[in-house]
This record gives C-alpha cells, structure tokens and sequence, in this order.
C-alpha cells in the first residue's frame, strides 16, 4: 500500500496528536510530490522519496530544519541562486519567479548541469563508460 498523507487514519486508541493534521497532510503530500509550477503546474523536479523523515539526515535537519530559514535545503537552493545562477549576493530566493527564474537558470547554468537528454549514443561511440551512483533515499543511509 502507497503511504497516502492526505488520507489519515487514525486507529483506534490513538492520540489524535500523534498523526498529521490536514495543513501538516497537505504540505507532506507537497513535499512528495516535488516543485511544480504555479502558473502552468509543470513539474521541474521530483519530488522526495517516503522513508527518509527521521534521522539524523531527514527532514529535520533537509526540509523543516531546526528553525524558519534554517533548513540545509533552503541554504544550499539560497547559495546556488546567489552565486551560481544569478552571481549576485543580494539575490533573495523569496523573489523566486518560477518562469522567469527556472529559464533564466536553464539557459546559463542549467545547460551544464541538467541532464536533459537521454541520448547516450555519443558517449557510447566514443568508448566512455559510466559510473552513477545516486542516493535516492540518503537520510536513510545515515542510520
């Protein structure tokens, strides 16, 4: 069964403070599903993976972060934006415009790190090998 938060359940005897309110279920089933944009509801990115919301590397220290601002997710997005994208220290993430930003984005810095285009047939022609590893579940690794 696919863990649904916007359908609680809460079985019998349990403390009603123990399980997602509906504002707490709607922005768990927000987190999963990954940023959209408003305007247009394109997806730009994936969203997180169920199973990596406690410990020492889950969403206490990624997502909800010890207090407002203090998330390592908004301080590595704020410092990408900043320095990489924009190159400008003033820049504030708040301001975020989801067209014009994202391609803003996609056409400087975007053309290097996006991978966009699943055709490895170059690659392949020319001998090279790939090595991948990525942590789809990290926070979990950390226990």
């Amino acid at each position: 069964m696919r863990f649904q938060p916007l359908e609680p359940r809460l079985p019998g005897g349990q403390d009603p403070n123990t399980c997602f309110s509906a504002k707490q279920a709607a922005a768990v089933a927000k987190i999963y599903a990954g940023p959209k944009n408003p305007r247009t509801r394109e997806q730009i990115y994936p969203g997180l993976l169920p199973g990596a919301e406690s410990g020492a590397g889950g969403w206490p220290a990624w997502i909800t972060g010890a207090a407002p601002g203090g998330a390592l997710l908004d301080f590595f997005a704020t410092q990408y934006f900043k320095f990489f994208v924009f190159q400008d220290p003033a820049y504030n993430l708040f301001t975020f415009d989801f067209d014009r930003d994202l391609a803003f984005n996609d056409a400087s810095i975007g053309r290097y790190i996006n991978a966009i285009n699943p055709d490895l047939r170059p690659l392949k022609h020319r001998g090279a090998k790939i090595l991948h590893y990525h942590g789809w579940n990290d926070p979990r690794s950390a226990r």
